[in-house]
């Protein structure tokens, strides 16, 4: 059977109910495929599974989730602005004036339909160091992450807007000589067989299932020179603990951490450099009351059923004394409650090397990963921790506090043995579809067509070309509004 749409979306997350949601309410006809279940309750493992010929990226395999819904479950909830010089070498844009027209006028309406408001220049405190720069990451309240699910709920109920195909597989993509994708075919849960049209199409699926979608899928429309940067130059951020200490509160410091309640979220603060960011962090999977907090939250937020809501509910009561300081700290000072003596982490963030090496790869029945710290890393490491340590740990020592620096003197050998035991990714990997660079060296063009097509889009970190400086969901929505715009406010598809 036949359906004809003015949308189809391939994949059902963050970003691909972002897109299908926003066309729906322009008033598109909308399809949307999810290869999984639309209840969180009856997710399976992702198939194919992943090997890693060399080091586990860890946000492959556990950002990775065959649901409607997709990781925004588990997603942290923050939402933070890459500049314009970094979307440039993000996207390969020609400059940084066109990088701004074209995403960051969305990061204020994404921003202010998900609650969050403007920082307060009369509110931004010192960096770290006199040369970094200060940013802010606004972390979502579980609640206000419930979007995605709510519509995963609506979809069961047979309330959405979109037309949505879950537990879906996508058997065949066709397409005419001019490199117009006409339809995909969809074996459904059912048995059926299904063939979807339209004249748009976006792939809008997670940076490992985009990748292996396009090297299942579109051998035959890809361009030649495109075929060639399939699955390649994968990156993420490297997160590396520097120093630890003994938190005091009241210093200057306290303007950074702990994270504030502000702009109608939860804000943390972070110094920057044009390689990455330094911030404090602390553990609070372990810390009391947050344990049981986070734990009831994350419990709600994966719209679990009532009685384990309630259970989770009851659990943050059991500390009442403690709940109680750290409420009137919350009343009086409008952050989160971190105790004096509390063992917090310097943790500098950095942009992984988009290597040739860090590659996927389709294997028999299984998917391949090569994935690890390259020379360009511990390079980048290396002349960071050179240049900033002896200042970090001047400047934190000035305010009050022991610091046991880790991270050595960034010498080559010793910043590659410490980042090989100590280095983690930040699950936020991207790549393999990348934007076409001033050689030619991508997958899809300026506007995230994939080469060889003129209407299938690339939506998600697949199509970044380095990850930026930021979590990059704030970014990838801005990127889904703008395709949105310019496809549907403006009237191209009838």
């Amino acid at each position: 059977m036949s359906h004809r749409y003015d949308l189809v979306v391939l994949g059902g997350g963050i970003v691909g109910i972002w897109t299908a949601r926003q066309a729906a309410a322009r008033g598109a006809r909308v399809a949307l495929v999810e290869i999984g279940p639309s209840s969180l309750g009856d997710e399976a493992a992702p198939k194919p599974a992943l090997r890693f010929s060399r080091r586990e990226n860890l946000g492959a395999t556990r950002a990775r989730h065959h649901v409607l819904t997709g990781n925004s479950p588990y997603w942290g909830g923050g939402l933070c602005r890459n500049d314009c010089e970094t979307l440039r070498e993000m996207f390969s844009l020609e400059s940084c004036a066109v990088a701004t027209a074209r995403l960051a006028r969305h990061y204020d309406g994404i921003e202010r339909t998900l609650g969050i408001t403007p920082s307060l220049p009369s509110a931004q405190p010192q960096p770290l160091l006199e040369e970094l720069t200060l940013s802010e990451i606004a972390v979502l309240p579980g609640k206000r992450r419930g979007l995605w699910s709510g519509f995963a709920e609506q979809v069961r109920r047979g309330r959405s807007a979109v037309t949505c195909l879950v537990a879906s597989t996508i058997s065949e993509v066709a397409s005419d000589p001019l490199g117009q994708v006409n339809s995909v075919t969809v074996e459904l849960s059912s048995g059926k067989v299904a063939r979807l049209q339209a004249p748009l199409f976006a792939l809008a699926m997670g940076v490992v299932d985009s990748n292996l979608f396009a090297l299942r899928n579109l051998g035959g429309i890809l361009s030649e020179e495109a075929k060639r940067y399939v699955g390649t130059r994968l990156h993420d951020h490297w997160s590396v603990p520097l120093a630890r200490m003994r938190w005091k509160n009241g210093t200057p410091l306290s303007q950074l951490f702990p994270p504030k309640f502000y702009r109608g979220g939860i804000v943390g603060r972070r110094s920057c450099d044009s390689v990455g960011f330094f911030h404090f962090t602390a553990n609070l999977d372990e810390l009391p009351p947050y344990d049981r907090v986070k734990k009831f939250l994350s419990v709600r937020q994966k719209g679990e059923t009532f009685g384990r809501q309630v259970r989770a509910a009851l659990g943050t009561v059991g500390r009442p004394l403690l709940m109680a300081r750290a409420g009137v700290h919350y009343l009086l000072e409008r952050e989160l409650y971190i105790p004096d003596g509390c063992e917090i982490t310097l943790t500098f963030d950095f942009q992984s090397y988009a290597s040739a090496l860090n590659r996927i790869a389709i294997e028999g029945d299984e998917a391949v990963l090569d994935w690890d710290i390259r020379p360009q890393d511990i390079d980048a490491f290396g002349r960071t921790v050179s240049a900033r340590r002896d200042s970090l740990c001047r400047a934190l020592s000035s305010h009050g506090l022991e610091v046991e620096w880790l991270a050595g003197d960034g010498g080559s050998g010793a910043s590659a043995e410490y980042l090989g035991k100590a280095a983690i990714d930040a699950f936020h990997l991207g790549g393999g579809l990348q934007v076409c660079g001033a050689a030619n060296d991508g997958v899809v063009d300026s506007r995230f067509v994939v080469r060889g097509t003129t209407n299938l889009h690339v939506l998600g970190t697949a199509n970044f070309r380095r990850p930026g400086l930021a979590n990059p969901v704030l970014t990838l929505l801005a990127q889904s509004q703008q395709f949105v715009f310019e496809h549907f406010d403006q009237g191209a598809v009838q």
